[in-house]
């Protein structure tokens, strides 16, 4: 017998304006958060507690990354130490002396 939750979210997400590759992530979680709850149907369980499970991963999945910005890198240096600082701007010329070795054999070849 099949499970008629699951068709019927299936269905509704066929009719809604939801983009055709969220519908699959949706339904994808859906039945992810059924195999570790090890549920065969849908129908078995508290559906609005799986729902909101589910819209929470989602929520931190979609979280943006965000960039450091030069305001924040500018503050680490300031309350840098001075071992950090020298670790930091070692690194720093590490990365300048590779660019200036690569440009070298590019002038070369």
């Amino acid at each position: 017998m099949s499970d008629k939750c699951l068709l019927r979210i299936e269905d509704l997400l066929k009719k809604s304006s939801i983009r055709s590759t969220q519908k699959d992530e949706i339904l994808a979680a859906i039945k992810t958060a059924q195999q570790e709850m090890n549920i065969s149907k849908i129908d078995e369980i508290n559906v609005d507690k799986v729902a909101q499970e589910v819209t929470e991963q989602k929520k931190t999945i979609q979280k943006p990354l965000k960039a450091h910005a030069w305001d924040t890198i500018g503050e680490c240096a300031d309350k840098a130490s001075i071992e950090d600082l020298t670790v930091a701007l070692a690194r720093y010329m590490d990365r300048v002396q590779d660019i200036a070795d690569k440009q070298k054999e590019t002038l070369n070849e």
